[in-house]
């Protein structure tokens, strides 16, 4: 999958800088809810994304599949990388917020919407059929909103909910997605919005419409 629109370069770098800073990874591993193998100059970090797993190498920071197969997409780097440089140990809570709700993200709220929202209404508005599959096989748990709505737990401290409603005579179709009140003690308003991004073109990956 490509990288989302942009140029990312500069925030890689700088992303790649906040975590070589970092030290005492068993204590970051505990922080990001990742696994630790190896000693304390150097080893890898295993952590969930999206239902897969990735290994990030310590403290260099390269980044690739558990698996070894496909590539990770720059602005996937920079999320993982600004999450493990940020994260911290505290629960998720029945707290839901849009991206509008988040420190700054009504500054942002436009493009979040072309970008994120307005896909997931194009592609899935009439077809909840393919975003049931789709969100079953990101591994999504069904929540009760929207005519149709799936909690991913994209990062281990980090859960988002993608909510679809169906359009009819009456209304036209929309979609929403939530963020964890705990999101913002993980990762920066920044960091989210690439996050709701990503989830949306994974989920349209999957359904075979983008």
């Amino acid at each position: 999958m490509d990288d989302v629109a942009g140029n990312w370069s500069h925030a890689y770098e700088e992303a790649l800088k906040r975590y070589r800073e970092l030290t005492r990874p068993k204590r970051i591993a505990e922080n990001a809810g990742a696994s630790y193998q190896g000693t304390g100059e150097q080893g890898q970090f295993t952590l969930g994304y999206c239902g897969e797993d990735y290994v990030v190498t310590y403290p260099e920071g390269s980044i690739h599949p558990a698996s070894g197969e496909g590539k990770v997409p720059t602005s996937v780097k920079i999320c993982i990388l600004l999450y493990m440089a940020q994260a911290v140990p505290l629960p998720e809570r029945e707290d839901w917020k849009t991206f509008k709700d988040l420190p700054q993200g009504y500054h942002h709220w436009a493009p979040f919407v072309v970008e994120a929202l307005d896909p997931l209404v194009e592609g899935f508005g009439s077809d909840l059929e393919a975003f049931k599959l789709a969100g079953e096989s990101l591994g999504g748990i069904p929540v009760a909103m929207g005519d149709l709505g799936f909690r991913f737990q994209v990062l281990p401290r980090i859960g988002l909910q993608v909510i679809v409603w169906a359009g009819d005579k009456e209304f036209s179709p929309k979609a929403n997605i939530l963020f964890n009140g705990n999101s913002v003690m993980q990762a920066d308003t920044a960091t989210l919005y690439m996050l709701g991004i990503d989830l949306a073109r994974r989920l349209l990956c999957r359904a075979g419409k983008l």
